[in-house]
């Protein structure tokens, strides 16, 4: 470690007092958000930001996401560089509100004094409304009935993070991860015979969850970006 009073003059470029000034937990939620802190001293009129996304000269799996600078004296910035690491992934878990949607379509087959009706029942998770669901065919009855409403279940969250290079985040090609639309899932036991007022049990868990229900992106920190991924991972009847 250097002391500012034995810097030569001027200093044109930057010398190192300590790359590894400090060293934190960025976020106490957040398994392994840890941070190292650089400081360095630069002539103030010399003094240039380093780019964000810059890697750490020792430490190159932690990428520089914040710089200040305080003015020492002798025309001479201290430089405080603040570098993060990108967390590993990791899971929580919450409960959520789930909307569902369960139909039953009633056939009626034969004529005259044979007549043979039979109810069929069918359910979704986050759905709203039997007409989002595709390739469903509800002419084919000869009466409907739909009920929606939500239930509370577990849902499995899974953190994700990546790092994107300062030119793809300036023009726009960062592409960190691979979204996907988040879907309905539909009862295993759907076209069964029943009425809309019968059970229909979900069955899931953390080796069998259900498809994504929803999907949430967006920076974590300089040049990181997080993906949160979610999942049911309880058992339920509608």
């Amino acid at each position: 470690m250097a002391r500012t009073d034995d810097m030569p003059s001027p200093l044109t470029q930057r010398v190192e007092l300590d790359l590894e000034a400090n060293f934190f937990i960025k976020d106490p939620q957040i398994p392994e958000s840890y941070v190292i802190v650089e400081k360095s001293a630069q002539n103030k009129d010399s003094y240039k930001p380093t780019a964000i996304g810059t890697a750490h000269k020792n430490q190159t799996k932690y990428f520089l996401y914040e710089e200040s600078v305080r003015d020492i004296g002798n025309g001479i910035f201290e430089i405080e560089s603040k570098y993060a690491i990108v967390p590993p992934t990791w899971y929580s878990f919450e409960a959520q509100s789930i909307p569902f949607t369960k139909f039953a379509g009633v056939t009626v087959t034969g004529s005259g004094n044979v007549v043979i009706t039979q109810s069929f029942l069918y359910g979704w998770l986050n759905l709203q409304g039997i007409e989002d669901v595709r390739n469903f065919d509800e002419s084919v009855f000869a009466s409907t009935e739909q009920k929606s409403g939500s239930i509370n279940c577990v849902v499995r969250v899974k953190h994700e993070y990546a790092s994107a290079s300062l030119d793809s985040i300036k023009n726009g090609t960062l592409a960190p991860f691979t979204i996907e639309t988040a879907g309905y899932e539909e009862n295993p036991n759907n076209g069964n015979q029943g009425n809309i007022d019968s059970d229909l049990t979900f069955t899931f868990n953390t080796s069998d969850p259900s498809n994504p229900i929803k999907f949430e992106a967006g920076k974590y920190i300089g040049n990181i970006y997080y993906n949160k991924t979610y999942e049911i991972v309880s058992t339920f009847v509608i």
